[in-house]
């Protein structure tokens, strides 16, 4: 009885969040061996149907891409050489789906790593925003504070005004009557 490999792994709740992020399968193949790389794609459908992967091959190739190979199955044992090609595929299919799931994870993590420095950095500009408002609140009651206390003094000088003012008055009334009781 052959292991089921295509067993849904506790990764896969993800699947609806890098759906659009699917990891890149390229086959590396002879065209003789077309038939294999169709039974291959096969094994992998329900990877390719949840999104997890793309696969394409050498007539998709681009110059300059940058890859990270690995040969399957365990040891590079060629499928033709197994005397169970449908296990050989599915042991293939699963170390393709572990590998998925790793790369998936890291993505997940960067991408997570990523949401926090923004939110660190959006919760530093508030931070920031709310200073400055508060330094503009203090520079905002300075200037009342200085208002108040130049209408304050404008008023204690008028009233030293009017005191002074009062006085002499007061002494000029005196001289008056100083005058008028001599005189």
């Amino acid at each position: 009885m052959a292991k089921d490999y295509n067993r849904r792994n506790p990764v896969q709740g993800l699947e609806e969040q890098v759906s659009e992020d699917a990891i890149k399968i390229f086959y590396s193949y002879s065209r003789n061996d077309l038939d294999l790389r169709n039974a291959l794609e096969k094994h992998l459908s329900p990877l390719k149907k949840a999104g997890r992967i793309s696969t394409w091959h050498d007539l998709e190739l681009e110059a300059g891409t940058e890859w990270e190979l690995k040969v399957l199955p365990t040891h590079a044992k060629p499928i033709t050489s197994w005397t169970d090609r449908d296990e050989a595929f599915a042991i293939v299919a699963q170390h393709i789906r572990i590998t998925v799931n790793q790369l998936i994870t890291k993505k997940l993590a960067e991408r997570q790593a990523e949401e926090q420095r923004r939110q660190h950095e959006q919760e530093r500009l508030q931070r920031e925003q709310q200073r400055q408002a508060e330094e503009q609140e203090r520079q905002r009651q300075a200037e009342r504070l200085k208002r108040e206390a130049e209408a304050a003094e404008r008023q204690r000088q008028e009233l030293e005004r009017q005191r002074l003012l009062e006085e002499q008055q007061r002494q000029e009334a005196e001289a008056e009557e100083l005058a008028s009781a001599k005189g």
